[in-house]
């Protein structure tokens, strides 16, 4: 979603989990073994529905700050069953977040 995007890319290190890999090598680990991964559920029964409105009310105070839309363009109170009543009416799914994570040793002292 648009508001997610524009979100982020205005909010301090929202870009965290692409430099892990980095910022790992420079704290002295070797070889990180990073991984990215997102669900994807979709249904009448999913949670992803609920959890994506919470996700958007829970920044949505910054987000209107920011001007990237305005409370009414959002109706917050109805996303959740906006969201569930159209993808399961086009048969499709919500991906969930991003989630990164890494797996490291440090270097071996001499």
């Amino acid at each position: 979603m648009a508001v997610f995007d524009q979100f982020f890319a205005r909010a301090c290190c929202s870009n965290i989990g692409s430099r892990l890999w980095r910022l790992l090598l420079e704290a002295g680990f070797e070889n990180p073994d990073c991984r990215a991964e997102y669900p994807i559920d979709g249904g009448s029964d999913s949670l992803y529905f609920e959890s994506f409105a919470e996700s958007l009310r829970s920044i949505l105070p910054r987000v209107i700050a920011f001007g990237i839309v305005s409370e009414d363009e959002i109706d917050i109170g109805t996303l959740e069953e906006r969201l569930r009543a159209e993808n399961v009416a086009a048969g499709s799914c919500l991906p969930a977040p991003t989630m990164i994570g890494a797996f490291a040793r440090l270097k071996a002292s001499n």
